[in-house]
């Protein structure tokens, strides 16, 4: 077996590490980017009386629905 081919092998096998290291920051970059929680809102009549509407409220709340909250 020829020496050169060996070392193109290990220059090939060093190359692939740096690329997978490069590849598991790039990752953990866009992950970081990634809101945890997707934020929803929404606007409501509070009702009408005969053809005017008493108001309107913003709701704004997480993609769970647990929270909430009014605008003020």
């Amino acid at each position: 077996m020829d020496k050169s081919i060996l070392r193109d092998y290990i220059s090939i096998l060093s190359e692939k590490e740096e690329e997978d290291k490069r590849i598991e920051a790039l990752e953990s970059e866009i992950a970081s980017m990634k809101p945890e929680q997707k934020e929803v809102s929404d606007i409501i009549t509070k009702g009408k009386r005969g053809r005017k509407s008493l108001g309107m409220y913003k709701i704004h709340g997480y993609e769970d629905h647990k929270t909430l909250n009014k605008k003020e």
